[in-house]
């Protein structure tokens, strides 16, 4: 088999997968992302939040 002929098939199946996105799959994934960045936020304020609640 010719390895460059394999590459690009791979990389065309890649690109293929990626730009079928319908849009509630692109909805889902984008709230994904959302609640994946407010979660990090969140874990990374808890230690200011809880000497507030100390006081």
């Amino acid at each position: 088999m010719n390895d460059k002929r394999f590459k690009l098939k791979i990389l065309g199946v890649f690109i293929m997968e990626t730009l079928n996105f319908n849009g509630k799959e692109l909805r889902k994934t984008i709230w994904s992302v959302i609640f994946g960045i407010a979660l990090i936020k969140i874990i990374s304020m808890l230690p200011e939040l809880i000497v507030l609640l100390m006081h």
